[in-house]
Formats: structure tokens, sequence, C-alpha cells
């Protein structure tokens, strides 16, 4: 295994001779020294060659930043995630900055979709450098797809092939993808892992009156403990206060332990927002001076579907320790024997919930998705009605700031999005100019 290590370290020049100055100089060059190390100046970022779950040489990169530096606050533990990415660069650095804030997200390992137009790398590169403690491995295919047997379902989609097919090439590979990745995870000794896309974000479960179980006989006993404060909902922490991970260690061993302890799987509601606009100060509530609160889906989106409608199948975390390498019921139920609850999970008893945002047309729609259009984004839109709003997740950036500074939140989230818009604009002219490749695809036609 080759190892490549960069370290940008400051290189002094002599600022004297070899005489009676002698003892200032290295006065001089301790001070500087230890500067270097208070401000951070100095950081190692290093780019491997990975081994793939199989154990041999494949093309995954893993970045580290092996920064001196530690993060200012130490967690019980860390969050790894099993990430699949298509075109997703425009979303991508807000779901990076936000769970490595609330979560925090440390480990990400990354499958880039063979048919992808455009690549991550710039930004999760970027993201290796500014953050200490972020590790990211990038899988193609060949790296979780060698010397296994793959059914008719499962075999690489072509771009000329037709939507069924790539579809369904997709889900299988899905799900080929998280088994690959927990087991991955398993071996580098993590636990609790994400599983879910770009456009969701997990979120504390708060309890909201808008829930209208108030008004509902059937729910008293559940609406009488939230008064009292005996329902684990009454008592979650603002996001922003207190990291998932830490919620998570201090309730084991308490009336709570029997879903961090006994289950290996924890299925998550999940929650449609749609695109509809708020006001101006509304949307500028808790954000940092100098952001923009529009460049935010998580910030300009407050308007979601009831939480006591047909919700949309649940997403999971799943603990990578406990995993017992059984092939995923489905992207919605990760482990079929071992979760804390099925497909669509019990909203009103759940600690964790999942916020997905549909966001503006512009950056739903993507080129050769069919899943991906105009038709299934009125379809999406249609779960959300009325004028339910929910700010639970406000804090998160204004926690970002105060842990990386200011100028790095900013360059990570906004200025990164607008690299990201302009990269897959000049992508879709490539295209229509007929000088683009795939850059991800093998056999990389323009057919």
């Amino acid at each position: 295994m080759h190892n490549h290590v960069y370290s940008h370290e400051s290189h002094l020049a002599p600022c004297c001779s070899v005489s009676s100055r002698n003892r200032f100089c290295n006065s001089l060059i301790l001070l500087i020294a230890c500067l270097c190390c208070l401000c951070n100046i100095s950081f190692l970022w290093k780019v491997d060659d990975y081994r793939s779950p199989n154990d041999q040489k494949q093309h995954s990169l893993l970045f580290q930043n092996n920064s001196s530096v530690a993060n200012k606050k130490d967690y019980p533990f860390t969050f790894s995630a099993c990430l699949l990415v298509k075109d997703d660069i425009r979303i991508l650095p807000e779901w990076l900055a936000y769970h490595y804030t609330v979560m925090p997200l440390r480990q990400l390992i990354v499958a880039i979709d063979p048919l992808s137009l455009t690549s991550p790398r710039y930004i999760l590169e970027k993201f290796v450098k500014e953050l200490p403690g972020m590790n990211i491995t990038i899988w193609e295919d060949d790296d979780f797809r060698t010397n296994i047997t793959v059914p008719n379902r499962g075999k690489p989609a072509r771009p000329q092939d037709s939507v069924e097919r790539i579809h369904e090439a997709h889900r299988y590979r899905q799900l080929l993808f998280y088994q690959k990745c927990l087991m991955e995870l398993q071996k580098r000794n993590f636990s609790w892992t994400m599983l879910v896309d770009t456009d969701e974000y997990i979120v504390f479960n708060n309890y909201h009156e808008n829930e209208g179980i108030h008004n509902s006989s059937r729910h008293k006993e559940v609406y009488n403990k939230m008064l009292s404060g005996e329902h684990l909902r009454a008592n979650l922490p603002e996001v922003g206060k207190v990291t998932i991970a830490e919620y998570i260690a201090h309730n084991q061993g308490t009336t709570d332990d029997s879903l961090w302890t006994i289950y290996p799987c924890i299925n998550m509601p999940r929650l449609y927002f749609s695109s509809k606009e708020s006001a101006t100060e509304e949307i500028m509530s808790q954000v940092p001076q100098g952001f923009d609160p529009l460049a935010f889906h998580t910030l300009r989106f407050r308007y979601h579907q009831h939480p006591r409608s047909k919700l949309s199948a649940g997403k999971s975390i799943v603990d990578a320790s406990r995993y017992n390498y059984s092939w995923p019921k489905s992207v919605h139920k990760i482990m079929p024997h071992g979760c804390h609850d099925k497909n669509f999970p019990n909203y009103l008893q759940s600690p964790l919930r999942v916020h997905h945002y549909i966001g503006p047309l512009e950056f739903f729609l993507r080129k050769g998705q069919t899943m991906r259009g105009v038709e299934n984004y009125k379809k999406r839109s249609d779960f959300v009605s009325g004028n339910y709003t929910n700010d639970d997740l406000r804090g998160w950036l204004k926690q970002f700031v105060s842990m990386v500074g200011n100028d790095t939140a900013v360059d990570l989230t906004e200025r990164l999005k607008m690299w990201a818009i302009t990269h897959y604009s000049n992508t879709l002219k490539e295209i229509e100019l007929g000088s683009f490749t795939y850059p991800f695809y093998k056999n990389a036609t323009n057919d």
C-alpha cells in the first residue's frame, strides 16, 4: 500500500547568522512554532489507496484529516455513514456540514454511481482538508462488486439502457453497497451508522402541538405523558445544543435502553418538506450574521406534511458493530430482523425523525433521471399540504460556525454550493455540445 502524505507546514527562513544572535533566533523559532500549533496553521492530510471489503487492492481513495488540533469537544462516540451519490453536488455541502455538527459525522464511505454526470471528489476533499477528524472513503463499483455473483437485475446499467433497467440496477446496487459498507465499517470498529440520502436530514423528534393528538381519544394516554414529561419525546434536546451521539450515550441504561442497546437497527419516520416559501423574517431566525438562509434547504423550507398523515417509508441508522451481514430487506429497513420498528415507523414513539427536503424544482431535476422529473416532483409535493411548519433544526448552522469559525463555515457551505451549481451547469453545456464523457462509466460513451 502506497501512502501519500501531504503536510502543510511553516518553513522558516534563516533570520540571522550563527553568532551571538543564536539564542534570540531559537526563541523566535520556538514562539512561531507554538503559534502555528495554536492557530492550526499546520495540518496533516493523507490520501491513501484503500482496500476494498474483499481485501483486494482496488480504486478506493481514503481522505483523512490527521490534524494535530483535536476537536474542542470530546464525544462519547462519532457517527459513520454509507452514502450513495449521483449528481448530488449542489446539495452535498449542506448535508455534510449539518451532519458533521449534529450527529457528529466523522467517518463516511461514498459510492459514486457509474452513470453520474459529475464528481463529488472536490467537495469531499475540501471537507476533509478543513475539518479535523473527518475521514472519507470513495468507492466505485469495482470496490464492492468484486468476486460476487450478481443476478441479472443487479448487473450494471449502461447509459443507453431503458429507464426501467437503470432504476432496477440502481436498486440492487444500493442494497449491495449498504451491505458491503456496513461490513467494512464493522471491520473499522465503528458503531452507529447513518443510511439516508443527500436530501434527508436526521433530527430529534421533538413533540409539537400541531401533531393534533390532544384532540384524539386514541392518543390521550400518550398526550398526557407528553404533558407530564414521562414520554421520551417530551425531554428531547434541541439541535445544536446536544449531539445525537451524546443523547444515545446518555440514555443507554435508562428506560430508553431497549432502543439503543437491544436493537442494532433503529427505523426513523420520514417527513416531507415542500418548496413553499416563508417570510424573510421567519427564515432569518437564528441564522448567523453574514449567511443567506436562501442558500440552505434546512433554513429556507419550513412547511411539511402533517405528522399523522400517511408518511413515506422511513430510514435507518444501524449499529455496524452488531450488523449480521444479512442482505438488506429494503433501503427503508436495512436489517430484516433486528430493527425496532417496521418500514413505516410509529411517529409518536420515535426519538428521531428524518426531514426529507424536496427543494426547488431546478434542484430536484436531474439530467437523465426519470425519478427526478417534473411529474415525480409534483407527486412528492402533493404529500405536503396545509400550514404545518417546523424550525427544530435551525440552530445547527450557528453551532457549526462556533465549531469551525465563520470563514470556514462560509467556505464549506455557501461558496462550495455556488461552485457546485456552476460546475453542474457547465456539465450540462458539455452534454449539449456533445463533448461530454461519463467520468465513472468504464466504457464511457455519449450514446
